[in-house]
């Protein structure tokens, strides 16, 4: 409803995409998160948002792309999705 409303707000894409993602839908939730940052390029919750979701589908490279953007926003990343997706990955960053 609230994207119904306003098609530039980034919170309720945001938000949506989390709900997607929830459902397990998570290229809907990619999607939604994209448009998110695509309003506004400095939403970090969409990010790292968007970096869970593709650390959940196993596209790692995508999710590393996540996590330099949070962190050139100067946004914080929980240690432990840090450390994970090092093991998995095989990556130190």
């Amino acid at each position: 409803m609230a994207i119904a409303n306003n098609l530039n707000d980034a919170e309720a894409y945001n938000n949506r995409g989390h709900a997607y993602a929830q459902q397990g839908n998570l290229y809907q939730a990619i999607y939604d998160y994209s448009k998110a940052i695509e309003i506004n390029p400095s939403y970090i919750k969409a990010y790292n948002n968007r970096g869970l979701a593709y650390y959940r589908l196993e596209k790692y490279s995508r999710a590393w792309e996540n996590v330099h953007e949070v962190e050139k926003l100067g946004g914080a990343i929980d240690p432990n999705f840090i450390e994970d997706l090092k093991k998995v990955s095989g990556r130190d960053q």
